[in-house]
């Protein structure tokens, strides 16, 4: 059931874009749609990279984000390469939803749009040691905290919310 909603929401909104997109050139108008699902790291900063550079004709580059989080340098590289992206770019929360480094990926993208029952945050740099995870100094939070209202900023969105 919940695979036949996301197709239907997906299809949609591929769809909106499609149509509501006048198109000037020969070729048919598309979206590409790529899923981030799993740990935040550098094999997902280099499939981003790839999918922006491949997006250049599409009209939208949706984004299936689905995470837990992860490294936040890799983070900090797919928020860029998705500012850098030639076409409008989507959030779609699905899942367990955009947490930690996950909500800091769904703020650099144009629109987020948001599954039922997902949610976004949780996004305390933290660092594995001997009893677990623990919470990074307030350098690291602060440094996370900016970089979240810049993209806030950026994308006309209330930074004191993110």
């Amino acid at each position: 059931m919940h695979t036949v909603r996301r197709a239907i929401v997906l299809l949609t909104l591929g769809a909106a874009l499609a149509l509501g997109a006048a198109t000037t050139s020969e070729t048919t108008p598309y979206v590409m749609a790529v899923r981030l699902e799993g740990m935040v790291d550098d094999g997902m900063s280099v499939l981003v990279t790839r999918a922006v550079r491949e997006a250049a004709g599409a009209k939208a580059l949706v984004f299936i984000v689905d995470t837990p989080g992860g490294l936040v340098d890799s983070a900090i590289n797919i928020t860029e390469a998705i500012i850098d992206s030639p076409c409008k770019t989507i959030a779609f929360v699905d899942g367990m939803g955009a947490i930690s480094a996950g909500a800091l990926i769904s703020y650099a993208c144009d629109d987020i749009v948001m599954s039922p029952s997902t949610n976004m945050g949780a996004a305390q740099p933290v660092t594995i040691g001997q009893g677990g995870m623990e919470p990074l100094g307030e350098k690291e939070t602060s440094f996370v905290r900016g970089k979240f209202a810049a993209l806030a900023e950026m994308k006309g969105r209330n930074p004191d919310i993110a």
